[in-house]
């Protein structure tokens, strides 16, 4: 099970072997066998050709149709793939990898309500089919039941523990509800599981970031970029990251000191960072108001009073200041703290 984006996995797409009803032509099989050899190399012409003279032999052999609907969802043609494992399904109603590939269709489509429903048919067929009860927890996921969704993944794991994804979903979940200290630790399970795997990593950095660890999130997301240099997220997350940590220094003393002398909102603002990087929060919330009290219109100093508020459940302090992060700021300023006011924003416009 792997990840085609941060958002979906590709399911495990199980070639059949279930039982039949009928006797089945001794050609069929053979055909059908050497098409799932074909589909297994990539060879999608040559597969489907074999799977198609095996449904000559046996026009009611469920396999093939099954078998079909996967050349079909590699070639990203949804609406004949569903054609075909709904084929497979009316010829044998107790056939799990069709439930299963039924249900990754519709993930596809964004019919969440129709997946969990095929999900849970293929998992009613085998309980202990492993890949659609991860695509089940996914889809729990997008239908937005957290709760739900925890319990699947506790399932997946208690059977498989050594699988990366399950673990680096569960961050994504904990990042979204502000859990950042849990998101911290899944993450980190993931890349020890599967050091390359790009998405862990970039959440692992986003998960740093949200529990005010920057330097840490600083080096997640050089090991994001070392495995793939175009991840612009991972990129643009960096260079936050790197400030933030520059100005999160050990010597807090000297910032103070600073800050004293100078009393400008810059330096009110690395004071505040300093104390936040400590875990100093009602001194560093101190400090970003004296920062605005300066200059109003220093959005650094909203954008960090913004995710401060939020970790308090102030909304609607943290909604005034997220609108003056993204006026006052630029993408290249502060893209986490942005992208985390957009959101914000967004969700409180949806309600």
């Amino acid at each position: 099970m792997r990840r085609l984006a941060i958002v979906l996995a590709t399911a495990a797409l199980g070639l059949a072997a279930c039982k039949t009803a009928a006797p089945v032509h001794p050609l069929a099989i053979e055909h059908n066998t050497y098409g799932t050899q074909y589909l297994e190399q990539g060879l999608l012409d040559k597969a489907q050709h074999r799977f198609e003279l095996a449904l000559e032999y046996n026009p009611d052999y469920p396999e093939p149709y099954n078998n079909l609907c996967l050349v079909w969802i590699k070639r990203e043609n949804y609406g004949k793939a569903k054609d075909l494992c709904i084929k497979a399904l009316r010829l044998n109603n107790d056939f799990a990898e069709a439930y299963n590939n039924l249900g990754y269709i519709y993930l596809q489509e964004k019919s969440y309500g129709k997946a969990h429903d095929a999900f849970v048919n293929a998992l009613k067929v085998n309980p202990g089919y492993i890949e659609a009860r991860y695509n089940l927890c996914l889809t729990l996921l997008r239908l937005e039941k957290g709760a739900d969704a925890r319990v699947c993944y506790d399932k997946v794991i208690e059977v498989n523990p050594n699988v990366a994804d399950p673990y680096h979903d569960l961050c994504m979940l904990d990042i979204l509800e502000g859990g950042f200290a849990d998101a911290v630790r899944f993450c980190t399970r993931a890349v020890e599981l599967d050091p390359r795997y790009v998405g862990a990593f970039f959440h692992l950095g986003r998960a740093y970031q949200g529990a005010g660890k920057h330097c840490e999130a600083q080096e997640a997301y050089k090991q994001c970029i070392a495995l793939d240099e175009s991840h612009a997220e991972c990129r643009n997350n960096l260079s936050s990251a790197a400030r933030h940590c520059a100005l999160a220094s050990p010597h807090l003393d000297e910032i103070k000191d600073q800050a004293d002398n100078e009393a400008s909102p810059y330096s009110m603002y690395k004071l505040g960072l300093a104390e936040k990087e400590k875990g100093l929060l009602p001194e560093a919330e101190r400090h970003f108001k004296k920062c605005l009290r300066i200059d109003g219109r220093f959005g650094l100093c909203h954008c960090q009073l913004a995710e401060l508020n939020r970790r308090l459940a102030n909304n609607s302090e943290a909604d005034a200041h997220c609108r003056k992060c993204l006026s006052y700021t630029t993408e290249e300023q502060m893209s986490a703290e942005r992208e985390m006011c957009a959101r914000l924003l967004e969700e409180e416009a949806e309600e």
